[in-house]
């Protein structure tokens, strides 16, 4: 039985002492075809493992969240909000029963001075507030979309 046991889980430790360790085969050395000059090389050689490609990710679209009409941007606050209360009359059946409202939103103009926009929303879709942008401009009025993100 003692062999059976000595071949299941090696040699009694008394038998080990007198087995020199075995050399592994694995070679600590580089391989005689490829030359390396110096250590850097080695080190970059070791390291130069192509890595699995990041994903990337899909660019998504702005997804608008309402839109808004701007009507006119000026320099001049007053006629701003002059330009606002016409509209709100002339078109308060438009803006009776909805939670539309016009407003004055203040901004930077290209030349530094302030803007005053007078803008008109909020419309859930784009087809409604160019629907009512078509409106205004048969009355004279120039406008553009903005959509609020």
């Amino acid at each position: 039985m003692g062999s059976f046991f000595s071949s299941l889980f090696g040699q009694p430790a008394a038998q080990q002492a007198d087995v020199p360790p075995t050399t592994s085969s694995v070679s600590q050395s580089p391989s005689p075809a490829v030359e390396r000059e110096s250590p850097e090389e080695e080190r970059v050689a070791a390291v130069s493992v192509p890595a699995a490609p990041e994903p990337v990710a899909e660019p998504r679209e702005a997804r608008a969240d309402g839109y808004d009409i701007e009507v006119v941007a000026l320099h001049d606050r007053y006629r701003a909000e002059a330009v606002a209360k016409q509209i709100m009359v002339q078109y308060s059946s438009d803006f009776f029963w909805t939670p539309r409202k016009t407003r004055i939103e203040e901004r930077p103009g290209p030349d530094g001075a302030t803007l005053y926009s007078v803008r008109l929303g909020r419309y859930d879709d784009e087809a409604s507030a160019r629907a009512f942008c078509e409106k205004l401009e048969a009355s004279g009025f120039n406008c553009d979309l903005v959509a609020r993100r």
